[in-house]
Formats: C-alpha cells, structure tokens, sequence
C-alpha cells in the first residue's frame, strides 16, 4: 500500500499469517513460525497449542532451530495453561 505521503507499508492480514504459521508448525519448522510469531506479534504459545503431543516428541528440534537463550526464555514464560 502507499501512504498519502508517499511511503509505502506492508500488511500482513492475521488469518493469512495464523494459516501460515500453523502449517509450518505441523510441518516442523519451528525456527521459522517462532520468527513469523515475534514479527506479527502473536502468542508465541501457539507453537504448543497447535499440537501438544508432536511438540513434546520434538522439543531438541525446537531447540536446535530456536538456538537463542533469549528466545527459549521468552518461549518459556509465554507458555500458559489453558
């Protein structure tokens, strides 16, 4: 889109990025839907959300791909029980 003064922005409608985010989850691309999460502000405790059991099963892939202490910490306190 161009703003009136000339500057143009990109959107990103939220249905769009969610559908995008969950498949990569469920294909398990966790580095690249963490990165998806933090730039369109989302809960990062979706990655668990979306599937609880494979989450579990792959949590040294998770942690390989996600390879910032910083990030593992914000993952850890995002996660809520719901």
């Amino acid at each position: 889109l161009q703003m009136p003064r000339g500057n143009l922005e990109g959107i990103y409608p939220r249905i769009i990025t969610l559908k995008r985010v969950i498949a990569d989850i469920e294909s398990l691309e966790y580095g690249k839907a963490f990165r998806a999460l933090r730039q369109h502000k989302i809960d990062i405790n979706m990655i668990y959300d979306v599937n609880p059991d494979q989450f579990i099963a792959n949590v040294p892939k998770f942690i390989a791909e996600v390879d910032k202490v910083d990030s593992l910490n914000l993952f850890i306190n995002s996660l809520v029980d719901a």
